[in-house]
């Protein structure tokens, strides 16, 4: 046996209440993904222009004086960010030093600035006014893409849970308020239209379907009624019947006594001798 018939009012309302759920969970989720989506955007992008402005306020120096311990220091803490997987810095056209994440490595700036998976940008280093050199910088967009799937998953199984609890709940409320009470109002139902106008029906439930029981209950009551009150007409009628056939004997009856006096004068009247009738 299905747990839901095809055309079961409870397959209905259970599939109707899992749509709607999960069309409303499935908004939300998407508002909090974008949301969140955008705050880790602007996270990156904070960190790649505090890591810009970090660099025209402490590179100047060490480019003027080709301090390159200093700028592979600065190079180190940018990487200390796992965002980021390019720093490129250049003094008089030359490039000084250039550092990799281990998946890019050889790849140039142009490829970073083409390609949506990541945030660039291409700063000016200035010392006394003029621009000394510049620092190339990209941050990947991998932790928003990290986000997705970790909300995608959470998602998924939230949705799998919300399905498995719509269902159980559904089978028990439904079951135990809702079809278990119209079951056996159906099988009262049956009984009468059997012709048992004797079935229990059960209207102890406060709700409308003891209102409904209530309704069968009194077109019980008029269905009884009505065959009262047939069987009276039958009665009657029967009476008629007999009353009919009594007043047809009697005429028989009374025909045949006159019948019988027009005879016997008949035969008096051809008597030649005078008779006396006592």
């Amino acid at each position: 046996m299905r747990l839901f018939p095809k055309d079961s009012l409870r397959r209905k309302f259970n599939f109707s209440l899992i749509g709607v759920a999960s069309l409303i969970l499935l908004f939300f989720s998407m508002a909090l993904v974008s949301f969140d989506s955008l705050n880790i955007q602007s996270e990156l992008e904070n960190q790649l222009t505090k890591a810009s402005k970090f660099a025209e306020t402490t590179l100047p120096s060490a480019l003027w004086q080709f301090d390159y311990d200093y700028i592979d220091e600065f190079v180190e803490s940018v990487f200390l960010y796992d965002e980021f997987v390019f720093v490129n810095i250049f003094t008089g056209g030359e490039r000084i030093i250039s550092r990799y994440h281990p998946d890019f490595q050889g790849v140039t700036f142009e490829f970073f600035k083409e390609s949506s998976q990541f945030i660039t940008n291409e700063t000016g280093i200035q010392y006394d006014g003029k621009v000394i050199g510049k620092i190339q910088l990209a941050i990947s967009r991998n932790k928003i893409k990290k986000a997705l799937v970790r909300y995608i998953v959470f998602i998924v199984g939230l949705t799998v849970l919300l399905i498995l609890a719509i269902s159980a709940t559904t089978l028990f409320l439904t079951g135990r308020y809702i079809f278990s009470p119209l079951r056996k109002l159906e099988k009262s139902a049956r009984e009468i239209a059997k012709g048992n106008l004797n079935a229990i029906i059960d209207k102890s439930s406060p709700d409308e379907i003891g209102h409904l029981a209530k309704i069968i209950d009194d077109m019980r009551g008029s269905i009884q009624n009505m065959f009262v009150q047939v069987s009276k007409t039958e009665e009657l009628d029967l009476l008629n019947l007999e009353l009919k056939k009594e007043i047809a004997e009697h005429r028989k009856t009374e025909a045949a006594l006159k019948d019988s006096e027009h005879k016997l004068l008949a035969v008096l009247d051809a008597t030649p001798f005078p008779v006396a009738l006592a």
